[in-house]
């Protein structure tokens, strides 16, 4: 588990976003926990700037 700690750690100072799953959960709960970490993402990224989520697709469907 201390191995875990520290390979979470260093993987989240480089701007990782660390999901673990055990082997027996179902993909549709790996899936859903997926997509909810990157709706947290995306939220707090545009929240930050200031604009909306339709504000942030357009702006990167420019890029």
């Amino acid at each position: 588990m201390a191995r875990d700690r520290e390979t979470t750690e260093h993987l989240e100072t480089l701007g990782w976003t660390v999901l673990r799953f055990w082997e027996h959960a179902s993909t549709e709960e790996i899936s859903a926990t997926v997509r909810a970490a990157v709706d947290r993402k995306k939220g707090s990224r545009v929240q930050g700037r200031g604009e909306s989520p339709a504000q942030d697709s357009k702006n990167q469907a420019g890029k």
